[in-house]
């Protein structure tokens, strides 16, 4: 057992469960060969009952979709069947035709499904609508077992009989040269995953090995082919978001554990767990494994303990939201949805799709960083990727565009000018030039002895743009009482606050004369 891992019986499944899916809510799926059936475990591991099991026939690989509708290939009928949580068949198109002898199935981040036909030399591709197509050949004699798709949806499969693993394009053309890539001689590829960086593993059955695929096409060296030990025969693979990567291995009824490196725990998990004949595994948002044993009619889980274990990568994040600001912009995210199919994201890191350099990272818990750097005028829009460990998920689809702006100048808050346009018995006039807009007042004020009193206030004005506005300060009652007595003198303080800025203060001393 590897550090410090248990394993022990989880559920009972029908015979021969040789495909094994998680959804959202930790439902376990498992196809069942011998049976014919597909099983739903609850998350504690007692049977769903009710419709469950649903009877397929020949099942060999299982696919939940985003709604939580289980998608499974059916050998002896050359098709793709989809069956509701409920266990209810879905109805026309499905189930959908396929080539011959449909075993491995992967899905895209779209929804569409791509299938290896083991017989028919080919991949499948049906959409979401469950409309089919011949995707790609894979070559005479190759017969693909398995099928992944890397996160720019390039589609790769394991081809069983001629040692090689293919490289098509979205499209479905070839990759070219160096693909397909050979490996060893009777290394019977029977299954295979991408990681986030591009690289693919196989698990070689013939050859109780892993072997590990740069981007680019080249077979890695050094520690690669990772050989797991004599009579291992590994038949399915599965990525933790430290990249350790765990083998069922059928042959010798144990579990394996390949690092990044390399470095191998060939007897990770023993058949002291319940396993017999492992054939299929997958991982949860907690780092549990559950292994399908196929002899055994069983799913084994595997609890980690002191890090041995890493929780599943992390899904692709929804669109992200942007606010432009001066040559940035504020880019925020909606957390990642608990699902125990995917790890909980530790960060995020969000890329202007416009300026793929510019960027910036989000660490849990906080949901937005500034994106800095970006030119004014121009139309943005950003992506987000969950990381945990390791491994990076695909990028998120695009926030809506928004254009950086750089902010008005500042209006200087006393670069405006007041002059005296007239004097009347009840009111002040002043002509106030303004450079742009903003709101006016002014009060006056005259001397009451050794007091200052009011002696006119105006109503506020607004400028709604440089120039000149009119203002008028209606004299109180008794400045006007004085004026017919001597002549009074008004300091008059106008006060201009521009539209977003700092207010200003202007005061002068005004004579008004004598009424007579």
């Amino acid at each position: 057992m590897g550090l410090g891992a248990t394993a022990s019986p989880f559920g009972t499944t029908g015979a021969g469960p040789i495909a094994i899916e998680l959804d959202a809510d930790g439902n376990v799926y498992v196809a069942n060969d011998v049976a014919g059936s597909v099983s739903k475990l609850l998350p504690n591991g007692a049977s769903a009952g009710g419709a469950w099991p649903v009877a397929v026939g020949d099942p060999r690989a299982l696919a939940i979709d985003g709604a939580g509708a289980v998608h499974v290939t059916s050998v002896s009928g050359d098709r793709v069947a989809k069956l509701t949580s409920a266990g209810a068949a879905a109805g026309a198109p499905w189930p959908v035709a396929t080539g011959d002898s449909p075993l491995g199935m992967a899905r895209d981040r779209d929804g569409n499904l791509y299938v290896a036909n083991l017989l028919g030399n080919s991949v499948t591709r049906i959409t979401a609508a469950g409309s089919a197509s011949l995707f790609a050949s894979t070559g005479a004699g190759s017969s693909p077992y398995d099928v992944a798709v890397d996160q720019a949806g390039n589609v790769y499969t394991a081809n069983w009989n001629n040692d090689t693993v293919s490289k098509f394009t979205p499209s479905g053309s070839s990759a070219g040269a160096p693909w397909p890539v050979a490996l060893p001689t009777n290394a019977n590829p029977w299954s295979l995953i991408v990681d986030s960086e591009g690289n693919v593993y196989t698990a070689n059955e013939g050859l109780h090995s892993v072997s590990k695929i740069s981007p680019a096409g080249i077979p890695a060296g050094g520690a690669w082919p990772a050989n797991l030990g004599s009579n291992a025969g590994p038949q399915a693979l599965v990525l933790d978001s430290a990249g350790s990567i765990y083998t069922a291995n059928t042959g010798n009824a144990t579990v394996s554990k390949v690092t990044a490196a390399g470095a191998v725990t060939p007897a990770f998990v023993g058949p002291s767990g319940g396993l017999n004949a492992p054939d299929a595994i997958t991982i949860d948002a907690e780092g549990r494994l559950y292994v399908a044993s196929y002899l055994a009619n069983t799913v084994v889980q595997v609890i980690p303990a002191a890090g041995d274990i890493q929780p599943a990568p992390p899904a692709v994040p929804v669109a992200p939201n942007a606010t432009a600001g001066d040559a940035a912009a504020v880019v925020e995210i909606v957390p990642n949805a608990a699902d125990r199919r995917y790890g909980t994201p530790s960060s995020y890191a969000i890329t202007a799709v416009q300026a793929p350099a510019l960027g910036c990272t989000i660490t849990a818990p906080a949901t937005a960083c500034t994106v800095t750097g970006l030119a004014n005028g121009s139309a943005y829009t950003f992506t987000a990727r969950a990381r945990l460990n390791a491994e990076q998920s695909g990028p998120s689809p695009a926030s809506a565009a928004v254009t950086p702006t750089a902010p008005a100048a500042a209006v200087p808050a006393n670069a405006f000018t007041v002059a005296v346009a007239r004097g009347r018995g009840r009111t002040l006039v002043t002509r106030v030039t303004v450079p742009g807009p903003g709101a006016i007042t002014q009060i006056g004020t005259r001397s009451a002895g050794r007091a200052r009193v009011t002696a006119c206030r105006s109503a506020a004005r607004t400028a709604t743009a440089a120039g000149t506005v009119s203002v008028t300060c209606a004299l109180t009652p008794r400045t006007r009482a004085q004026r017919r007595s001597s002549a009074v003198v008004v300091r008059l303080c106008t006060t201009f606050t521009p539209t977003g800025g700092t207010s200003g203060t202007r005061c002068r001393d005004v004579r008004l004369q004598r009424l007579r």
